[in-house]
């Protein structure tokens, strides 16, 4: 994600009862006051379903790997 991208989709998340907007400001850097966003308890849950989803995708994938690099070298032993 770009970082404007990410920002610009906070309202939304807002209304999903994902994140929480609150009343502070980030001034800290010297670019535009940005809104502060909180993530939710309901936030927090759906990341964590998304992340183990995503592990579980990662895993899938890394004995995929490990099956074509065995024939691979099968292949080159033969």
């Amino acid at each position: 994600f770009k970082q404007k991208t990410a920002y610009e989709i906070m309202p939304s998340l807002v209304g999903s009862e994902m994140c929480k907007e609150t009343a502070s400001w980030d001034i800290s850097e010297p670019v535009p006051a940005r809104r502060v966003y909180r993530i939710t308890a309901i936030g927090h849950r759906f990341l964590n379903e998304i992340l183990g989803r995503f592990q579980e995708v990662c895993d899938i994938i890394s004995k995929l790997v490990d099956r074509y690099e065995n024939l691979e070298r099968k292949d080159k032993g033969k």
